[in-house]
């Protein structure tokens, strides 16, 4: 048997830390993908998703 994080989570729910909507709808703005931040796992991300759009235009 092998240490690793995933047998070891924290007796945690989602909820949480994630809500419902609280702004009325005709504020809300849908997005497909979102990147949070300006770091460098954001910005590999954002390079990343553009090259599987160039490959895969469907995905667009």
């Amino acid at each position: 048997m092998e240490n690793v994080p995933a047998n070891f989570r924290p007796d945690l729910s989602n909820e949480e830390f994630v809500s419902g909507f609280t702004d009325p709808a005709d504020e809300r703005i849908e997005v497909g993908v979102l990147f949070v931040g300006a770091g460098p796992a954001s910005l590999a991300g954002a390079i990343r998703l553009a090259q599987l759009v160039a490959e895969r235009p469907e995905l667009q």
